[in-house]
């Protein structure tokens, strides 16, 4: 994600630094151990905030930031926390989605908002596949027989039918994100 956000993000040509604030949960640490030479190159600031901030933290972070990295299950990004950042260009999600971010009010104050697009390609594929997987060889069927205290596998074969992948022909197809 961040890598991607780096080399499409055009680079300040002023001695200004961009200030980025993550509502990502990434701790400091990490960041700066995965993408300090981004970081320096790119003349960064970072501020973390835990995911759990509430709206007034937010707010009182932004007022110089010009990235905000938000997403799913984050804080939302609302009107007050936009118009708290004056200097804001872009609010960046990992993801494809941007339900938290209140979009009119970005579009409103002329910041941009991004997503990544295919960041979880791989991730639903791997889902579809799994629960193919789970289908064929009657998981929750014997999952529930096993919760409750029993051993139904030998059920679940003879009367259930579970198949073998080999003597089957499985398709998975993708109709994007």
């Amino acid at each position: 994600l961040i890598q991607t956000f780096f080399y499409s993000y055009p680079m300040p040509e002023t001695p200004e630094r961009d200030k980025i604030v993550s509502l990502l949960g990434i701790s400091p640490e990490n960041f700066k151990a995965n993408y300090r030479p981004w970081i320096d190159f790119a003349k960064i600031e970072l501020e973390t905030l835990p995911t759990d901030s509430p709206e007034e933290d937010i707010s009182g972070a932004v007022t110089e930031a010009t990235i905000i990295f938000a997403g799913p299950g984050r804080p939302p990004i609302t009107r007050a926390i936009i118009e708290a950042a004056p200097g804001l260009k872009l609010i960046q999600t990992p993801g494809t989605g941007y339900d938290e971010v209140d979009l009119q009010a970005a579009n409103d104050r002329g910041v941009f908002v991004a997503t990544t697009k295919g960041a979880n390609s791989s991730a639903v594929a791997e889902h579809a596949v799994t629960f193919m997987l789970a289908l064929l060889k009657k998981c929750l069927i014997a999952h529930e027989g096993t919760s409750s205290g029993g051993w139904p596998q030998m059920d679940v074969i003879m009367r259930e039918r579970t198949w073998e992948l080999g003597t089957r022909t499985v398709g998975l197809v993708g109709l994007g994100a």
